[in-house]
């Protein structure tokens, strides 16, 4: 099953860093990153602080979110966990590791997209 939804894509520039289902958590997810810093010696992959005064930024569309089953294994809270699904688009398994807490449904996106662009996923734990 696929439906038309909105989602929230924060970006460095053009680079892509982040993504969710609403603004605040996209927002979340970007300063909660390796790349919210100010690059130094130690986190050279840093790329930078603040909104107004930077490339950060978020901007919204409409997407087709394919849903799908997926299962939850392990304990976020206490390791990583894995999040693994069977991509209908492509044919293939995958997974994703995840040290955050993480409510169903997971939204996720498949590298089977074009131009590297991917497609993606609303990930319901369990049978849906």
């Amino acid at each position: 099953m696929s439906e038309y939804r909105i989602v929230y894509e924060g970006f460095y520039g053009d680079r892509r860093i982040a993504f969710d289902l609403t603004e605040e958590d996209c927002r979340n997810h970007i300063i909660n990153s390796v790349r919210y810093g100010n690059p130094t010696d130690e986190y050279p992959y840093a790329l930078g602080v603040g909104w107004s005064n930077s490339e950060w930024n978020i901007r919204s569309r409409e997407v087709m979110l394919h849903l799908v089953a997926g299962e939850l294994k392990g304990n976020p809270e206490t390791e990583t966990a894995h999040v693994c699904w069977f991509c209908p688009l492509c044919g293939r398994w995958y997974s994703d590791d995840s040290d955050f807490s993480l409510d169903s449904p997971y939204l996720t996106i498949c590298s089977c997209g074009q131009k590297g662009e991917g497609h993606y996923l609303l990930i319901q734990f369990g049978d849906i």
